[in-house]
């Protein structure tokens, strides 16, 4: 079943496909380590995590422990494809909502 539409960011996007690849679900703390080659900040990743979380992209898949602290992992809640699909029905839509209003615009002649 899909869900809402919603669409990602760039930077949200990584980290879905990070937690796609993964297979797993990933604290704050391991989707830094994870990809070295970003410059995220705890609280650059913690406002993205819960932007995604308000859209339904992922969920809090429980809790494990961090040095004295517990940290909240996150899961996806629909697959690559599932996500694909939705963009896709999405841009049908929105390409079948402005072709009648494109045409009326256009005159059309024959040759």
């Amino acid at each position: 079943m899909l869900k809402n539409y919603f669409r990602l960011t760039r930077s949200e996007t990584e980290i879905m496909e990070l937690l796609w690849s993964e297979n797993r679900p990933l604290s704050r703390s391991e989707i830094i380590d994870l990809t070295p080659n970003r410059t995220w900040k705890p609280a650059s990743i913690h406002i993205l995590l819960n932007s995604m979380l308000d859209k339904g992209s992922i969920e809090v898949a429980g809790f494990i422990q961090s040095t004295k602290n517990y940290a909240r992992t996150f899961a996806p809640t629909l697959t690559a494809d599932e996500y694909i699909v939705m963009q896709l029905k999405h841009m049908r839509k929105l390409f079948f909502g402005l072709f009648p209003a494109f045409w009326k615009t256009c005159r059309v002649r024959k040759s």
